[in-house]
C-alpha cells in the first residue's frame, strides 16, 4: 500500500496529488486506483526533487 510505503496518510497523499506534488494515480478498475512503483520510489528517494520536477512540466494544452 502506498500509504505504508511513504508513511503518509491517504488524505495527505490525495492532497499532495491534487496540488501536483505527488505522483498521479492510475485507474485500475471502477473502484480501484494504483500508482506506478517507480514513481513512488522516486518520490520516497527525494520528495523535494519530485515536487520541483512536477512544477517544471509544461501545462496541458
Amino acid at each position: 500500500m502506498v500509504a505504508q510505503r511513504t508513511g503518509l496518510s491517504r488524505a495527505t497523499i490525495y492532497r499532495l496529488e491534487a496540488a501536483g506534488n505527488f505522483p498521479s494515480r492510475q485507474q485500475i478498475s471502477p473502484r480501484c486506483v494504483g500508482w506506478y512503483g517507480s514513481d513512488i520510489e522516486d518520490f520516497i528517494a527525494n520528495p523535494q526533487a519530485f515536487i520541483r520536477s512536477v512544477t517544471r512540466r509544461s501545462p496541458p494544452r
